[in-house]
Order: structure tokens, then sequence, then C-alpha cells
């Protein structure tokens, strides 16, 4: 997100739709509240003045490195939003700081121009706006086309972004492009796309951004042209000279450039290493504070009380009044209303919220906001940044303030140290350990890139797992498969255990079908069946059922599919143990054995048909198409 300030609200999404799987595995579409917000986007003339302050010049939305490049990526966009079909969703994914939010508003400014109606979506939990009133059965435009951005789609709920996709509202018009911009693409986008399709049909797909810099002769323009903008809204001449080899996003390539316009201004040497590039710029930010502080007077808080404040927005993002209070006085930045109301009023200064209803907008770029949350936290080896040892327990503090607060840190907190190791092994690891249920509180997306994160080690995923539900909900299921996933290709190479690594693929099995990836679980199901179909020819008794078991996932997942033949064979294998005298398999009772009647008629499996059914038995467990 670049924070950019909208040019009036529209706020179609305190209602909405979201899909939810019913008893019989049907999807069944369900009204919400308050899931989404929408505005339209601006496009602002660039940042003009003599300010030095490294966030407002390095924040996309104020414009103050032109757009350049990407022809070919803006190509293929506008063939995209072009085409056919009332409906269309992409994703364009990648790596921090690679662009994607300036490329998504240079397009959605290019087709505002063409006449698109430009909008962005923001999840309920990012801002506090106060709605128009909308008739439920209005659309937002009665002609024209749209076109809707939403950032960071991979932290939104499954649900909510369902929701958002089907808001009566957005469809009216004779088109609707939903573009989604997201670090990883994983099984949250397998989750998304499997439950569009079948609810609507919509299609879906995605593409990677090319990294910018990817050739040295990339870098070096982008590096020029991003160094001549800098000087130019700081009213200096451009330094010129050879740009350095910096290796990084295109974010890394703007922060050497303006560190090297700011180094030529005060006579000093910036560095090129990223981890320092960002130490020498957040020093400034720093600067910027105690100018506004001890030379201005513009604020009252000290540089300390403000860096305490400016990382309590970076990871509790912009919050309504009261909560923002209460969470400065929780974490020992105030010690009561009225320093709170000073510290509030102090931040705004130096970062002005873009929603008149919330305080403590976050420091942008969001990379920035990562680092800087890093370099104030003790155990980084950059000397040119003190850290705070306030924020070991500030950080606490936040994890246990709020599950909205949780899934708004955690995710920063897990992205940052993948950069910056000391953040994993001194701070997010020790609360895990003790606190493993957080992960769970933060959602799907930050279970997802914990699962991503290699300095995570695998007692914490198992901690981790061993407090998922057995049976998570929709909106939890891709970050439950990614840990499994994760755990299972740590556990391959510690045991040959057969019953063990069955029993895994069992479960794993069925998260992956849960989280969309139904080729991929319906494979591991078959490869749990054919492992524990081995240790039951060795001792039928013993593992008998286990193998009953297997067989009934596997038949479930191939209903999901639609496979009524294999489901077919599977099913019927698992109801011909319950008849085999020799192994005495009790069938399951009750729901355990559930599934719809439309279901067990079309896999063929009815109660009294085939040699394999005793009867009454498939009436009774539903056909055997169980968990």
């Amino acid at each position: 997100m670049t924070g950019d300030a909208p040019a009036r609200q529209i706020n179609v999404g305190r209602e909405g739709a979201s899909l939810v799987p019913a008893e019989d595995g049907e999807l069944h579409v369900h009204r919400r509240i308050g899931t989404h917000l929408i505005d339209e986007l601006s496009f602002p003339a660039a940042m003009a003045g003599d300010d030095e302050q490294p966030s407002r010049l390095l924040n996309a939305g104020n414009r103050v490195v032109r757009f350049t490049g990407r022809e070919e990526e803006i190509a293929d966009l506008t063939a995209w939003r072009d085409g056919g079909g009332a409906v269309a969703v992409r994703l364009v994914h990648g790596g921090a700081g690679q662009g994607k939010t300036r490329l998504a508003h240079r397009f959605a400014e290019l087709s505002r121009a063409g006449g698109w109606m430009a909008l962005r979506a923001r999840h309920s939990r990012e801002a506090s706006v106060r709605p128009i009133e909308m008739g439920t059965r209005k659309s937002l435009v009665a002609a024209g086309p749209i076109l809707v951005l939403v950032d960071y789609a991979e932290r939104w709920p499954l649900s909510d972004l369902l929701a958002l996709l089907l808001d009566r509202r957005l469809h009216g018009g004779p088109a609707l492009r939903v573009l989604m911009l997201a670090r990883p693409v994983g099984n949250w986008w397998h989750a998304l796309t499997h439950g569009l399709s079948k609810a609507l049909g919509v299609r879906a797909d995605n593409v990677e951004i090319a990294p910018l810099g990817a050739t040295q002769g990339d870098s070096a323009r982008a590096f020029e042209v991003a160094r001549a903008c800098f000087a130019e809204a700081l009213g200096t001449s451009d330094p010129g000279g050879p740009s350095p080899e910096v290796e990084g996003s295109v974010l890394t390539i703007h922060m050497a450039a303006l560190a090297q316009v700011l180094a030529a201004r005060r006579g000093d040497t910036p560095p090129t290493d990223p981890a320092q590039l960002s130490a020498y710029l957040l020093s400034r930010e720093r600067s910027h504070w105690q100018s506004m502080y001890g030379n201005d007077r513009r604020i009252s808080s000290p540089p300390e009380v403000m860096g305490r404040a400016v990382y309590i927005a970076a990871l509790a993002r912009a919050l309504d009044r009261d909560t923002a209070a209460a969470i400065l006085a929780s974490t020992g930045v105030v010690d009561g209303a009225a320093a709170a109301t000073r510290v509030i009023a102090d931040h705004g200064m130096c970062y002005p919220p873009h929603d008149r209803a919330t305080v403590l907008e976050p420091l942008y770029p969001d990379r920035l906001a990562e680092d800087f949350v890093a370099l104030q936290s003790q155990g980084h080896a950059i000397d040119r940044f003190r850290p705070d040892p306030w924020a070991t327990g500030a950080l606490t503090a936040l994890a246990y303030h709020s599950p909205r607060v949780v899934s708004t840190m955690f995710p920063l907190v897990i992205e940052a140290a993948r950069r910056w190791p000391h953040l994993a092994t001194d701070h997010l690891l020790p609360l895990l350990r003790k606190r493993p249920e957080l992960a769970i509180h933060a959602g799907s997306s930050a279970l997802s890139a914990l699962a991503a994160t290699p300095a995570v080690p695998l007692d914490v995923l198992a901690a981790i797992d061993s407090a998922l539900p057995d049976h998570p909900p929709a909106d939890l299921r891709a970050g439950a498969a990614a840990i499994t996933e994760r755990l299972a290709a740590g556990l391959r190479g510690q045991t040959d255990d057969p019953t063990r690594m069955a029993a895994l693929y069992l479960k794993l099995g069925w998260r992956l079908l849960d989280s969309g990836r139904i080729a991929d679980g319906i494979d591991l199901l078959g490869t749990a069946v054919a492992t524990t179909r081995r240790l039951a020819a060795r001792d039928a008794a013993a593992y008998a059922g286990q193998l009953e078991f297997a067989l009934r996932g596997l038949g479930r997942a191939h209903l999901q599919a639609g496979d009524w033949e294999s489901a077919a064979a599977a099913l019927g294998e698992a109801v011909g143990l319950w008849s085999d005298e020799s192994v005495r398999v009790s069938p399951p009772t009750g729901d355990a054995a559930h599934v719809s009647p439309t279901s067990a008629r079309r896999c063929g499996i009815s109660a009294g048909t085939g040699p394999r059914c005793r009867p009454g038995t498939a009436r009774s467990a539903g056909c055997g198409a169980w968990r």
C-alpha cells in the first residue's frame, strides 16, 4: 500500500457476500457486513518542496519518481483489461519493492484516461470510514467499466476476498476487472481461484512481475531517473556520476539514488548495501523528527518517543483514536490520556493520516517500515542506527492486545525477518514458542509466511500445527496446508516409518484439498491409501481400520472433484471391509459419515447396490464419503 489519498469516498463495501461451506460440501452465498471499503483512486501531482524526509520522497503515492519502463507489462495488462468477458481477475505477484504498486497505479491512471472508473479496495481493518448508504440493489456505476485494485491481497481472509468479488454493486456496469497485488502466490491463491471457479465461473490468472533492475543496464537507467527526480524535488543539482552496483529491488535502487542526493547535499558518502541503505535513510528520518522537535518546535515529543509511536504505527497500522491511545499506554509510550493526545498529534504532524477517522498512519513504503521495526529491535549489527530496548516488550504487548493487531503485525514482522535474522531469532521465535496460537490468530497469510520462512524451525511449526483446530475454518485452510506441507517435507528426511508417513499423507492431502489444490490433495490421499494397503497386506487385522479410513478419505475427495468412477472404486473397497469378517472393521456412524444423497447417487454407491454394500449400511453412513 502506498497511502495515496482518495479523491472521494465511495465505500460500497459495508455489505457484501461470502462463500462458506455448507454441511453437504456445496458452497452457498451469504451476506456479510463490514468486510471491505472502496474509494476512488487519485493521481495527485508530484510532491514539491525542500523536504528531506525519506519516507515522503520514497512513497510511490507522492509520485516523486516519474514512472518509466514497464511498457510490456502495461501492454499485457491493457490486453487483459480489454479482453472479453464481464468479469476478470488477475494477480500480479513479486517480491517486496519490485514496483507492483507503482505499476498498478500507472495502469489505473491510464485506464481512467480511457474511460474506466479506477477504484481501490481495502480490508475493513485497514481504515475506519463512515459509509455512504446505498441501496443493496444499486450498482456502483450504472454505465461504464470498473477497475478495482486490491493491494496485499494475500493478507485478506479468503471469505472477505470472496465477499469483495461478489459485491453485487460492482457488477452493474459492462465490465469489471479486479487487479490484485501480492508478494507470494501460494495456497491462498489456489483457494481463491477454486472458490471463484465453483461459485461464479470467473476467469482468474496470475503473472509474476519481472525485476526492473534485472540487468546492470536496467538498474543504471532506473537509478539515473530516480536520482534526477529526487534532486529536482529537493531543489538541488543532480550530483551525476556513475550509478553504483546496487543489488535488489526497484525500491532498493530508488533508495540508493535518494541516499546519493542527500549525501551530496551533506558532503558524506552513502552506503550501497541494502541494510546499510535503510539505516542511512531512516537515520535521516530520525533527523527530521529531531528538527521538528528541537529547531522548529512544531512537535513536543522527543525523537525517542516519536520513534516508539512510529514503531507502533508500523505494526498496528492506522487506528481509531481511542484504540491508539490505549495501545500507546499499554506499551509504555505514554502514561496518561493527555500524553497520548499529545503524541498522537505530534505523530500526525510528521505522518498526516490519509483517513480523517484514523490516527498513527504507518510509515511508507512498507519495506521501509519493515526495516524500521527491525532496526528499532535489539540484535542487529548496524552501527549507525541504535536500537531501542523498549521494542522487545512492546512487541509482546502488541501481540497480546487484540486479534486485529496480531493480524497486522505478524505479516510485517515475518516479512522483515527474511532480511533481518535477529528479528526472527531474538523476537519472533521466542514469542511463538511461548504462545504458538498467536500465529493462528494472525490468520492464514501469517501461517503461510511462517511456513515459507527458513529461519522458522520445525519445532515451532509443529507447535503451531498442534494448536490448529482439527478442521480449520475456511479462512485458515490455506495457511494450515502450508504449515503441514513444510512439516511433511521435514519429516520425510527424518523417518521411514510407513505408518507415520501414511497418516501424514492423509492429513496433508486433506489440507491441500481444502485449500483448493485439488489434484495435489488427491495424489497425496492416493499415496496414503497405497502406503496403508501395503501395511494391511502384511498385517490385515492391525491395519484394516486405517486402510478403510484412508479409502473413505480418498473416496470423499474424488466426490468433491466430481470423479464418480474413482469415488465408487475407493468407497466400494471401504464398504467391502465392513463386511469382511476377518478384519472386523466397523462402519462409521453419524455425521462423520455424511455425504449428500445427490453425490451418493452420482457415484453409484447407494443402499443395496453392489455386492460390497451391506443392506442399510450405505444409507445410514451416507455412502462412505467421509473424512
